[in-house]
């Protein structure tokens, strides 16, 4: 109880991009708080991470959540579904909805994180036209390989993607993007995107020897 208190004691609202804020879930309703984000036209991402990885303060999260927010704006209309590849949290599934994708699957193989994001997500009170799907899986699951997304978005270290690398390959949508990837590893990546998802890096970018890369696949 003494971590929870000291916790929440330092995690603060914080923006991401040009729209987003990450908000506390113990915070949510504030006075403070609302004035907050509603004076920047915010879009509040209400979330309570507990043992799960997604505060939104790691560099690799922001860099998928920055990405996108950019693309939320030059891609219209913007993605309709999407798979969350290792959600944690749920802090990017999140986000896409807020965005305005309404179809979401996520997977991770923490069983605390497949709590938090369920979690999470209610704290967001979307509408019934909003799904989000939540399982403790591997990135073999059924649902990732034999549905179609728009996007693919996969916040996973190297190892773990490299190791994956025929399942992701199999998932069924031309749009990835990835973070999780260290610039030591980076062309190695890359190397395995075109071997086994032959197609074009529309955007990549560098934060803290962390990388998001924005690929579709051909």
């Amino acid at each position: 109880r003494d971590y929870e208190e000291a916790y929440k004691e330092f995690y603060k609202p914080f923006s991401i991009g040009k729209k987003l804020w990450v908000i506390p879930t113990w915070e949510k309703g504030s006075e403070v708080t609302e004035k907050l984000w509603k004076d920047e036209n915010g879009i509040p991402l209400f979330i309570n991470p507990g043992v799960a990885f997604g505060t939104g303060h790691h560099e690799t999260t922001k860099l998928i959540l920055e990405r996108l927010d950019t693309l939320s704006e030059a891609e219209k209309p913007f993605f309709q579904s999407a798979c969350d590849l290792g959600c944690g949290s749920g802090i990017l599934s999140i986000g896409l909805a807020k965005l305005g994708t309404k179809k979401i699957f996520a997977l991770d193989i923490d069983p605390n994180a497949v709590k938090a994001a369920w979690s999470n997500w209610q704290e967001n009170d979307f509408s019934r036209d909003y799904k989000f799907t939540v399982e403790e899986s591997g990135l073999d699951n059924e649902h990732c390989l034999s549905e179609t997304y728009d996007l693919a978005i996969a916040n996973i270290t190297f190892a773990v993607l490299s190791q994956n690398i025929r399942n992701l390959a199999k998932i069924k949508s031309k749009r990835f993007i990835f973070s999780g990837i260290i610039t030591e590893k980076k062309d190695a990546f890359i190397e395995l995107l075109h071997q086994h998802l032959p197609g074009d890096l529309l955007y990549s970018f560098e934060w803290n020897e962390w990388w998001v890369l924005d690929w579709q696949k051909t």
